[in-house]
């Protein structure tokens, strides 16, 4: 995201290519995080007790869920600033109906750690889907404006 930025900002005020950055991007974010997502299902365990010394082993058995919602939050994370370096600053719009989503459901369903990971998996979910419809609009703005110039 740090590189990506500066990147497509750069081409698309030169009026450049800029969403073969994106896939780069895309790419690397995916295989960086579906890398750790895949460790953390076959590994739960050992990784707890690396990282934490063995002092949270209950929660092993939601890691995976866990690491499947920061990767889904970690695509979106990678639009938004997509989008922003794009002068599309509406993005802010789908996020922040993200995170009131998110938000309602831990308050209202907290009373387990399980729960409170299924709603940041719901969550990510959510803010990833209204993250690629946002992506398919500015898309097409962005092909149909090229078009009429």
């Amino acid at each position: 995201t740090i590189v990506m930025f500066p990147k497509t900002s750069q081409l698309f005020e030169m009026g450049g290519a800029h969403s073969s950055v994106l896939r780069k991007a895309m790419l690397l974010t995916l295989l960086l995080a579906g890398g750790v997502v895949i460790i953390y299902g076959f590994f739960p365990q050992f990784i707890i007790n690396v990282l934490f010394l063995g002092k949270y082993s209950t929660t092993s058995p939601y890691l995976f869920r866990y690491g499947l919602a920061m990767a889904f939050f970690a695509v979106s994370n990678l639009l938004i600033f997509y989008f922003l370096s794009l002068n599309r600053t509406m993005v802010a719009y789908p996020l922040l109906g993200a995170m009131l989503v998110q938000v309602i459901l831990i308050v209202l369903f907290h009373n387990n750690i399980s729960r409170i990971v299924s709603i940041m998996l719901l969550s990510s979910v959510i803010c990833l889907m209204l993250m690629l419809f946002f992506y398919l609009r500015v898309r097409n703005d962005i092909s149909h404006n090229a078009s009429i110039q």
